[in-house]
């Protein structure tokens, strides 16, 4: 098992959300799907925009690292992507490097202050989040007597960030964070193990955002039929489209903010690795897929030599997938057609789609009303935001266009409870001639 790293908190927790993000869970924004008043870009872009806040907890403070935080976010994101991941998040990223981070946590809360409490009051009304209801006792509508912790306590009983903090993280040091590193030690990557857990803590744990928007019976019918999905009786399909069925009423948020959390965990511990996932796999079989519907139309631009920047323009881009691995009962490698209408929902999410990078260095993109904004030196584009595909890519160049498609791809084939190769490569083809290939193995590898 790897050991604590070193990188600063803040990085920590924005890599967690953005992984959070990217895993398709089911009811859940995603690079397949969207609310109507958010989109997978906007939790990208609030990702980015909290590792800074966090960064700084030491002398803010929690509270004050928490509206730090949600300012940063309300400057890029039209709505509430991120309060209770930043709740969550703003007292594990105060627990120094080298300390235990279940112990430090716990030091943390037991160290609020009524000055902490008033800060994230603050930060609950600017974000403004939907079936937040009214308390008798502390309610955020107004300001606060006692100290975060004591006010955290009061709301334990009907909210799972607040319980975290009461319980000091029981639900996230005791089940999600071991839930995730299961699916990792039985070889899924890391965003369908975001999947598994997702799903794994819906079933254990009612949603509490679901239980303030629509009423605890609706939340116990959400955990009833996640538990039919880990058994079998289910299908990750189906609960995705229930959940959806009511607008985003039956979002699962609070299940998101705690895999968000458990995910910061073992990225601080050294107990995730934000690559792939950890066994042994022999192959010797290939079958590769490159049809005329694996397409997309798409525009972009790069940068290039260190600060050079493309014009905007456009490809045809062309994919194709190999897979490699020992026969399985069926005498195949993986099934031809599954492999061929995994890719191509793929490529439909991005086709017609202005790319963008969400994590480049020298483009900067922020919201606009209903457009999406980027910005290099003194250039500037904008674009609607329902036309971008914001891509958790530090440029948009085929090579790692390559990459985005083969990880998702990978968590496309875990969701639909399949075994996932041990080699996947993903080719993209921008012009006739000119392509890029990424492969992905398990590690460490005979292949």
């Amino acid at each position: 098992m790897a050991g604590e790293t070193d990188v600063r908190s803040g990085l920590l927790a924005s890599l967690a959300c953005a992984l959070e993000a990217t895993a398709r869970k089911p009811g859940n924004v995603h690079p397949g799907a969207s609310f109507a008043d958010c989109t997978y870009a906007d939790f990208l872009l609030s990702a980015r925009a909290i590792a800074g806040p966090l960064d700084l907890v030491g002398e803010l403070g929690v509270g004050g690292a928490i509206l730090a935080a949600v300012e940063a976010t309300r400057r890029v994101a039209p709505g509430n992507t991120n309060l209770g991941m930043i709740l969550l998040l703003a007292p594990l990223a105060a627990v120094p490097a080298g300390e235990d981070l279940r112990a430090g946590v716990a030091r943390v809360l037991a160290g609020l202050t009524v000055d902490d409490a008033r800060h994230a009051y603050r930060a609950i009304r600017l974000a403004a989040p939907g079936g937040l209801g009214h308390a008798e006792d502390q309610g955020v509508e107004a300001e606060p007597t006692v100290t975060l912790l004591d006010a955290m306590r009061l709301a334990a009983g009907r909210d799972a960030i607040a319980r975290q903090y009461a319980d000091g993280y029981e639900d996230v040091f005791e089940f999600v964070l071991p839930a995730l590193l299961d699916s990792l030690d039985r070889g899924a990557d890391i965003r369908a193990a975001i999947v598994a857990a997702h799903v794994a803590s819906m079933a254990r744990l009612p949603d509490t955002l679901i239980a303030r928007k629509r009423g605890g019976a609706v939340a116990e019918e959400a955990a009833r039929r996640a538990a039919g999905v880990e058994s079998g009786a289910g299908t990750l399909e189906a609960l995705d489209a229930w959940l959806r069925a009511d607008g985003h009423a039956r979002n699962p948020g609070a299940t998101a903010d705690l895999v968000a959390a458990a995910l910061f965990a073992g990225l601080r511990g050294g107990t995730i690795d934000p690559g792939e996932g950890r066994n042994l796999a022999a192959q010797s079989y290939s079958v590769r897929v490159s049809k005329d519907t694996l397409v997309f139309s798409a525009g972009h631009f790069i940068t290039y030599n260190g600060g050079e920047c493309e014009r905007v323009h456009g490809h045809n881009y062309r994919v194709a997938v190999e897979v490699r691995d020992v026969l399985d009962e069926n005498r195949y490698v993986f099934d031809f057609i599954a492999l061929r209408d995994l890719t191509k929902a793929l490529c439909d999410e991005l086709d017609h789609r202005m790319l963008l990078p969400a994590d480049s260095p020298l483009i900067a993109l922020e919201a606009d009303g209903p457009n999406l904004v980027a910005r290099y030196r003194d250039r500037r584009w904008s674009f609607p935001r329902d036309e971008c595909a914001v891509l958790p890519l530090a440029n948009t160049t085929a090579e790692l266009l390559a990459d985005y498609l083969n990880a998702g791809l990978r968590a496309a084939i875990a969701a639909r409870g399949l075994a996932v190769p041990a080699v996947v490569a993903v080719e993209v083809e921008e012009c006739f001639g000119q392509s890029a290939t990424a492969e992905w193995r398990r590690e460490p590898s005979r292949v």
